[in-house]
């Protein structure tokens, strides 16, 4: 279940210099792990996502609109915990010591959420509501895409796939997938909420907002899960440094309300 193709931790461990009271200062075979390096790929959404009756102010704008504003503004994910093995024990003599043995297992993990800056026009929160809307209409409690979109209803139709990778700081570095700390897929992906809570008010407050969406879905991770991240990432994600700076035709950001979803684009 780990990276498909692990560094050389393990041929460093023998080396004499590892974990020897201090650390060897001429020969440092490992770096600490820094959290903070993570990304999110939606491989696939529900087809009626990207309709522009859907999204109002998102006219041909196609489901890779709402993977753009949500995947290149991605601010954090949460819900992630650790499996657990569960144990049950025995006793034995007059003492009744017991003894543990493994019982059962659970991988667990089918809700986590996202979070994402929101923008005027309030276009993520219009996706999210759909999305949820036309599983389950809050006011009929019907699922109302099929009769829309002449679809059958099963989960095909309305849930997605996502990856999630967290690298080391040379974000960028994918050839061969050594810079993957972690890679997971979630599969019959769904929004849970109906996002509303964002538009309460209090009087003199004036604070940017960050919407946060709760998920179900189905949790993987495997060798197979980390070689796949390394062959995609590179394809969505796309670093301009500071070299990279050209003044006559420089990274310019879009605008959430007129960008058409075209491959390549970036927030």
């Amino acid at each position: 279940m780990g990276r498909a193709n692990p560094s050389n931790i393990a041929n460093q461990a023998g080396n004499g210099n590892f974990f020897t009271g201090h650390f060897n200062y001429n020969n440092m075979n490992y770096d600490p792990y820094l959290s903070g390096y993570a990304f999110i790929i939606w491989t696939k959404v529900p087809n009626w996502l990207g309709d522009a009756e859907n999204g109002g102010i998102f006219e041909s704008a196609g489901t890779e609109h709402f993977k753009n504003l949500t995947q290149k503004n991605f601010k954090s994910l949460g819900g992630l915990s650790s499996i657990t093995l569960e144990t049950g024990t025995t006793t034995h003599g007059f003492a009744g010591n017991e003894k543990s043995h493994a019982q059962s297992i659970s991988k667990a993990n089918t809700e986590f959420t996202l979070s994402h800056q929101e923008f005027s026009g309030s276009p993520i929160t219009r996706y999210y509501q759909n999305w949820v809307g036309m599983v389950r209409d809050p006011e009929t409690g019907i699922a109302v895409y099929p009769k829309k979109y002449d679809l059958d209803y099963n989960q095909n139709n309305h849930t997605g796939e996502l990856l999630y990778v967290v690298t080391r700081p040379d974000a960028n570095n994918f050839e061969n997938g050594q810079n993957i700390e972690f890679a997971s897929y979630w599969t019959q992906v769904m929004p849970t909420i109906y996002p509303l809570d964002h538009y309460n008010f209090d009087e003199g407050t004036h604070d940017t907002t960050q919407i946060e969406q709760t998920f179900a879905g189905n949790f993987h991770t495997s060798p197979k899960i980390y070689e796949f991240a390394a062959e995609h990432m590179d394809k969505v994600y796309d670093f301009q440094g500071m070299d990279n700076y050209d003044p006559e035709g420089g990274p310019e950001a879009p605008n959430p309300h007129t960008i058409q979803g075209a491959e390549g684009d970036t927030l």
